[in-house]
């Protein structure tokens, strides 16, 4: 495992929209530069639907965490993770057993949360809810 692990910004857009992606992107960077988050490295779906975690950046990040390449993932928002509650909260476990902090910038959430569980499912469920409306 290198010394020199990466801060993942994950990024998705259900369609193709370079300027989404860029201001997911924007939203994380100022969020990791504002909590001392450096060695930032950009994994973006842009086109891919949020209904599937088959997707070609998002498999790459998972591979990379794998491998131990990643400290922490940051994304604007979870519904940029997933639209279904349970892959969501299920990758977020696996994120906190690999030992990969995770932060949502918009719904607050971060590891301190995670752990306890019961309001991050209430307040995941909560933002997926209105997701779809």
């Amino acid at each position: 495992m290198s010394h020199c692990r990466t801060v993942a910004v994950y990024c998705r857009t259900a369609r193709e929209d370079d300027f989404a992606i860029g201001r997911q992107a924007e939203i994380v960077r100022r969020y990791a530069k504002e909590h001392g988050y450096v060695n930032l490295a950009l994994y973006a779906d842009n086109g891919a639907s949020g209904l599937t975690l088959d997707r070609p950046a998002f498999s790459r990040l998972k591979r990379h965490i794998a491998e131990g390449r990643v400290k922490a993932v940051i994304v604007s928002d979870m519904s940029r993770v997933s639209r279904n509650c349970l892959d969501v909260l299920s990758w977020i476990d696996s994120l906190r057993h690999s030992g990969v902090s995770f932060v949502s910038v918009v719904d607050g959430i971060s590891n301190d949360m995670i752990e306890r569980k019961d309001e991050l499912f209430q307040r995941l469920c909560e933002y997926l809810e209105r997701q779809k409306n």
